[in-house]
């Protein structure tokens, strides 16, 4: 039964748009931001984690530019 939903859902969504299908994947990033606060942090402190040694502004640059 799963495999079957799986295989519906694959095939409707080969049909959108690529446009759109970009802009809900967009949507759904944004949604697992603000809602899992684990997801958060853990974007958070990997980018603090490459981003060491460098300005705090860039930082907050590149984690305000992963997150629009």
């Amino acid at each position: 039964m799963k495999a079957i939903l799986v295989t519906w859902l694959f095939d409707a969504a080969a049909r959108l748009p690529l446009r759109l299908l970009h802009a809900a994947g967009a949507l759904l990033g944004r949604l697992m931001y603000a809602l899992d606060r684990t997801y958060a942090a853990r974007l958070s402190e990997n980018l603090a984690f490459v981003y060491r040694g460098k300005p705090q502004a860039e930082f907050e640059r590149v984690r305000a530019a992963n997150v629009r």
